[in-house]
């Protein structure tokens, strides 16, 4: 498997955001660790790349999204950071 990018990360992102806005949600809610862990090398302490994951849900927000959950440690880059995402996008 090759090493996860912030891209890879985006990507991911988009697919879920397709898929939902299909199923007409008026928002999805994401959680880094989840995110992180369906695409692999979580928990590796040694190969997580969370603060990509954590740096690519935030870059996917837009107006009106809300961070739900910081998470830790301060910067927010933790398996916790929680986004809900609303839709239509």
């Amino acid at each position: 498997m090759p090493t996860l990018s912030k891209k890879v990360f985006e990507k991911k992102i988009k697919e879920i955001f397709t898929l939902e806005s299909r199923i007409k949600r008026p928002y999805i809610i994401l959680r880094a660790g989840d995110l992180h862990q369906e695409l692999g090398d979580y928990p590796d302490p040694q190969k997580h790349r969370m603060p990509l994951c954590c740096e690519a849900m935030r870059n996917s927000m837009k107006r009106g999204d809300e961070i739900k959950i910081k998470g830790k440690p301060p910067k927010g880059d933790g398996a916790n950071l929680v986004i809900r995402y609303n839709f239509p996008r």
